[in-house]
Order: C-alpha cells, then structure tokens, then sequence
C-alpha cells in the first residue's frame, strides 16, 4: 500500500471507482525490544553471536534495537579518535554553548 501524507492511497480498481467503501483497518500495536550488549571491537562473529542469544532470550517483539551494534566491527580504526571543536561565533553564548575544550570522539 502507498503512504501519502499519512493517508492510504487508492490502490485497486474497485476503490478507485468508488464502487466499494474499503473496510477499517485493524489497529496492531508495534512491540519494540531494547537489546544491551557488551560488545568487543574488531569481533563481529562473536559480537553476532552475542547479539543472536539476547535476542532469543528477550522474548517475541516486531523490533529488536541493540544501540550499541552501530560499531560492530573494526568501525573505531576508520575514524580519528578525537578532534577539536571549533569555539562559537555567537558574541554572547548562551550557557551551553560557551567555548570550552571539547573534544568529539566517535563512538564515545
């Protein structure tokens, strides 16, 4: 079925010629696990692995999110560990947004 502006679109002939009026459709809850690993850098068949099991053992969902996988792998070598933020143009920053000595790590 096709989606515009959160509406169903006229699909089948018979909707499109107004000769039937489509039934209501039946409301499905989405049920959505949150997944936790412990995961060890540059070990994706055993982070897999890992992953496998909890999801097994965290019972019946439509969604699994395991957060913590968006760097399964040697992800962390590709990138510089760290760099230095640019200070704020602003003449007058607010609180949070005041120069300080950050520093961006991917993954951190």
């Amino acid at each position: 079925m096709e989606i515009r502006l959160g509406r169903p679109a006229v699909t089948d002939a018979a909707s499109a010629s107004g000769t039937s009026t489509p039934e209501p459709r039946e409301r499905r809850q989405l049920r959505v696990a949150l997944v936790q690993l412990e995961i060890r850098d540059g070990r994706p068949s055993a982070n897999l692995e890992r992953a496998t099991v909890s999801i097994r053992n965290a019972g019946p969902a439509d969604l699994y999110v395991l957060p913590e996988l968006w760097t399964m792998g040697d992800a962390h070598a590709a990138c510089p560990p760290r760099r230095t933020l640019r200070r704020p143009r602003s003449s007058n920053p607010s609180p949070v947004s005041r120069p300080s000595a950050g520093h961006a790590s991917p993954g951190a």
